[in-house]
């Protein structure tokens, strides 16, 4: 298991270097979740447009045999 924090988790981290309320601690939970989960979706929605996946092609891959 790796120990070392990233770059990110640095940055992060000084950035909740201060004293906060739950609440502000959930807000800020929440945005990074919102933001993450949107990036996902435009990822998601590209990779369709570029490999011309449609709701037939989903249909076809979930009733494929394992």
């Amino acid at each position: 298991m790796n120990t070392t924090l990233s770059r990110a988790q640095l940055d992060i981290l000084a950035l909740l270097d201060r004293d906060l309320k739950n609440e502000d601690i959930l807000e800020i939970k929440r945005r990074i979740v919102k933001y993450l989960a949107e990036k996902a979706d435009k990822q998601i929605d590209q990779f369709w447009k570029e490999n011309d996946v449609s709701d037939q092609t989903m249909d076809d891959w979930l009733n494929q045999p394992s």
